[in-house]
């Protein structure tokens, strides 16, 4: 079954869980945002893999999956539960990003707007 979260069991530190699912530790970051120090990880603790997306009108596989830069066979994927690829309004989709392609859209941007060190790696200027 598709997942979006993370149990963290001893000797996990945010970089091998982020690794773990393709991410670098910045990237994972936006998905664990709320962690009050990525250094400190206690065991039993849950950390965000993907997004959570609820269908809205007029969203299609298709749109769903440009938006977030990613094709739509990997949404299915991601989501056993969607059967004759058909999708719902409200239904919730576990969405894992490309991340390196959506850097520049702003949802990504205005997701983790804070970080000096997402900029500059991604070169953007930061003021």
């Amino acid at each position: 079954a598709a997942t979006n979260t993370y149990t963290v069991v001893a000797n996990d530190t945010f970089t091998s869980v982020a690794a773990k699912f393709g991410y670098t530790w910045l990237e994972f970051l936006l998905f664990n945002n709320n962690i009050p120090d990525v250094d400190v990880l206690t065991v039993g603790q849950t950390l965000q893999t993907g997004l959570l997306v609820a269908v809205q009108t007029g969203d299609t596989l298709m749109s769903i999956a440009a938006k977030y830069s990613i094709s739509w066979e990997k949404l299915l994927k991601e989501n056993p539960q969607i059967v004759g690829n058909k999708i719902f309004v409200n239904q919730v989709l576990v969405v894992r990003p490309n991340l390196e392609q959506l850097v520049c859209q702003d949802q990504y941007w205005t997701a983790y707007p804070e970080s000096p060190e997402f900029a500059t790696a991604h070169g953007f200027p930061w003021t």
